[in-house]
């Protein structure tokens, strides 16, 4: 999941698209944020709160939507595969072209357009259902529209939470949503097992439809006026996406680690594609259990965001990629490797979600390490 205000970064972002945006039109508004502090800017407060709401309405379609498709449509695994290429695949493919075409918009209409058409996708699934003419090909087209909508939406939020608070207050600010973001990890997958045991599936997705629209509607609220793009610089979207794809292929740490991850997200989507199924039909887990024991993926992250930093100072970088794969791959066997009754398979699974979201934190701090020698 993309960080609300990451301002973005790398080689092909940067080569894409330059805009210089005008620092007078928004110094009233800096000022007042400096001086009263985040919380009590009614701006960010708008948006920090229906973010937060949002994300947790997030967290809930995750877990409910392939839920939707095992226990409602009797999903095989071949359909199950491409229900979760279709959610993934616009992370890719929008990711490339969509930074430079969101830097000739104006972020906050964007975003609000995305979040109304978010929730107008997600809210056609309990719809269909409720009429009794819900299909997977449904879901497929849902989960890469809205999917898509939600890359250019993380795209747009990273510029505009910048704007919204001014430099000098955007590590705080950061630290809000990712504080949020970690919640409702946490939160999400109980909520959404407990809500599909006693509401079905498609209906608990209808909590994140609504979840859209309160975050539009604070963005509505949003009071301070997004300054103008002055459009400085601009260079053909293909050639610059070859120009840091080449950048990356020079370095011999940057094609390591580009390998590297390329390598795991490959298998980590195969696993997501079919644990739902394995857990519901191999191990006979209740949506409510599948949820909880997710949650503990949430625990193990937070606890690696604690230790990745001394972690890699410690190890280096090709040591903790090393044990990252190792601790991954552990993790992995355990799937698999869970069965019998309740009280020996759900401890199983625990341990095998705890240790991968303790190695993902590892894994992205490792990427964003500089190489020895960088100065960059």
């Amino acid at each position: 999941m993309l960080r609300l205000a990451r301002p973005p970064s790398g080689p092909v972002a940067s080569l894409t698209w330059t805009a210089t945006w005008q620092p007078e039109r928004r110094g009233k508004h800096n000022r007042h944020v400096r001086d009263a502090g985040l919380w009590r800017d009614p701006d960010f407060a708008s948006v920090w709160a229906g973010q937060s709401i949002s994300l947790i309405g997030s967290a809930v379609t995750q877990l409910a939507l392939p839920l939707v498709a095992v226990l409602v449509l009797g999903a095989t695994p071949t359909q199950m595969g491409l229900l979760t290429a279709a959610q993934t695949a616009p992370l890719v493919a929008v990711g490339l072209v969509a930074g430079a075409w969101v830097d000739r918009l104006r972020r906050r209409p964007l975003m609000i357009v995305c979040g109304v058409v978010r929730a107008g996708l997600l809210g056609s699934i309990p719809a269909a259902a409720l009429a009794g003419v819900l299909r997977l090909e449904h879901l497929y087209v849902v989960a890469l529209l809205a999917g898509t909508f939600s890359a250019i939406f993380n795209i747009a939020a990273s510029a505009f939470v910048p704007v919204l608070v001014g430099r000098d207050r955007l590590i705080e600010a950061n630290g809000r949503f990712v504080a949020s973001e970690s919640l409702a990890e946490v939160v999400g997958p109980p909520l959404a097992g407990t809500l599909v045991q006693l509401v079905t599936a498609p209906l608990a997705i209808a909590l994140d439809a609504g979840s859209f629209l309160v975050s539009a509607l604070t963005l509505v609220l949003v009071r301070a006026p997004e300054p103008s793009l002055l459009r400085a610089q601009r260079e053909k979207l293909v050639p610059a996406i070859g120009k840091g794809f080449r950048f990356v292929l020079r370095q011999p740490v940057l094609r390591a680690l580009a390998a590297t991850a390329a390598t795991g997200n490959f298998f980590a989507s195969m696993i997501a594609a079919v644990y739902v199924l394995y857990a519901v039909r191999e191990l006979g887990l209740s949506p409510a259990l599948i949820g909880a024991i997710s949650a503990f993926g949430s625990v193990g992250g937070l606890a690696g965001a604690v230790i990745a930093g001394p972690v890699v100072e410690r190890l280096g970088i090709g040591r903790a990629m090393v044990g990252v794969a190792v601790l991954m791959g552990l993790a992995s066997l355990l799937l698999p490797a869970a069965g019998g009754p309740l009280v020996v398979l759900v401890p199983i699974l625990v341990v095998a979600w705890l240790l991968r979201g303790l190695a993902l934190p590892v894994f992205n701090i490792t990427l964003a390490k500089p190489p020895p020698g960088d100065d960059a």
